[in-house]
């Protein structure tokens, strides 16, 4: 099956491979057709990408990274806007609506944002005089 395989490849991707198979160490009685495809996906040229291609039947395409950046860029709030810098536990009790709304706020957000999360601005005025949240 594997020989199926190699005479797609033109000479050149064939010792490509060949070199990719010893330097890796893989036994060539063991290779399926996807290992010769990750072999050409490991060469990267635009002649083995396209043999990749033909191998597997389907357009490869590459895709972004999974993983953000790290570390995260820091968030900045908006200027002249106050943000929420400590948060309680939550003081509301669980059976009240008040008590979904207060989870509902993060350290970092400003009043509008909360606002638009569904707080209402009587929440954060009782919430701020009793200390439970505080906003720089």
């Amino acid at each position: 099956m594997i020989n199926e395989v190699l005479e797609v490849l033109t000479p050149d991707l064939r010792r490509q491979v060949g070199a990719y198979i010893e330097a890796h160490r893989l036994e060539p009685e063991h290779l399926l057709r996807i290992d010769v495809i990750l072999a050409l996906l490991r060469i990267n040229s635009p002649e083995a990408l396209g043999a990749a291609e033909k191998l597997a039947g389907r357009p490869i395409t590459k895709c972004p990274p999974c993983l953000p950046p790290w570390p995260p860029t820091p968030v900045r709030p908006p200027q002249g806007q106050r943000t929420v810098t400590k948060v309680a536990r939550n003081p509301c009790l669980p059976t009240t609506p008040a008590f979904q709304r207060f989870r509902l706020v993060r350290l970092g957000l400003t009043r509008e944002q909360l606002r638009a999360r569904g707080v209402t601005t009587r929440d954060l005025r009782l919430w701020t005089r009793a200390g439970h949240v505080e906003f720089t």
